[in-house]
């Protein structure tokens, strides 16, 4: 269980929103064309839907489903991490992988908490045990990986 601003949250298989035109107009950065890694190709945020499918959703239903789940890699970090990355702010998404890679010649190539933007709503969200473990939440996650 992880206590955040005095709400509790149950950490949960997968969380799915529903993002409302109103929601894409107020957003402060445009959703990706893709959530596939620029470098490697994988998809980042499987079960999320890039920009114009998004949009197209939007404009027929009304709302666009966006389901994230134990193999989604969405997070924040920091400015500088990212700027370390030699990535520009809407240069596309990075798998953990291919950014520690990135990362390597500065430092150590593992992320670690202090890398993280935990006020980002990304980073509260179900996510692969790669992430969890950076962000340092593996501990109150742990239990849903386990198998029954």
């Amino acid at each position: 269980m992880i206590t955040a601003a005095f709400k509790v949250i149950r950490p949960r298989r997968y969380v799915t929103y529903r993002i409302s035109r109103d929601q894409v107009r107020a957003a402060t950065a445009p959703t990706p064309e893709t959530w596939d890694c620029v470098d490697c190709g994988v998809d980042t945020a499987p079960g999320i839907f890039g920009r114009t499918e998004a949009l197209r959703n939007i404009k027929r239903l009304g709302y666009s489903k966006q389901t994230f789940n134990l193999k989604t890699e969405v997070y924040t970090v920091r400015a500088a991490v990212w700027k370390r990355a030699r990535m520009s702010v809407d240069g596309g998404c990075l798998c953990i992988g291919c950014l520690e890679g990135r990362l390597k010649k500065w430092r150590k190539p593992r992320l670690n908490p202090d890398d993280i933007v935990f006020d980002h709503p990304f980073n509260a969200l179900p996510a692969t045990k790669r992430l969890l473990d950076r962000r340092g939440d593996l501990k109150s996650w742990r239990h849903l990986f386990e198998t029954r």
